[in-house]
């Protein structure tokens, strides 16, 4: 999270392996997904927030903070 925007805006990792965001802003944000697979809550500068992925799919997610931010996981099987 810099510049309010995810980066990269979409990564692609095998089922089991885990994503971490780090807020680099000066400003909060989240990285909620669109589902109900996580939701980061508030992060503060240099806060980070980690999520293992169990299943195999496209993971939209937004910072419902600032809508305009937004990216994907595409989570594949092993």
């Amino acid at each position: 999270m810099k510049g309010f925007a995810f980066s990269p805006a979409s990564v692609n990792i095998k089922v089991g392996n885990n994503v971490t965001w780090t807020n680099e802003d000066t400003a909060p944000h989240t990285a909620t997904d669109n589902g109900t697979e996580f939701d980061s809550g508030s992060l503060a500068t240099s806060a980070t927030f980690t999520h293992t992925f169990t299943k195999a799919g496209t993971y939209t997610y937004i910072c419902k903070i600032h809508s305009s931010m937004a990216a994907a996981t595409v989570v594949v099987s092993n």
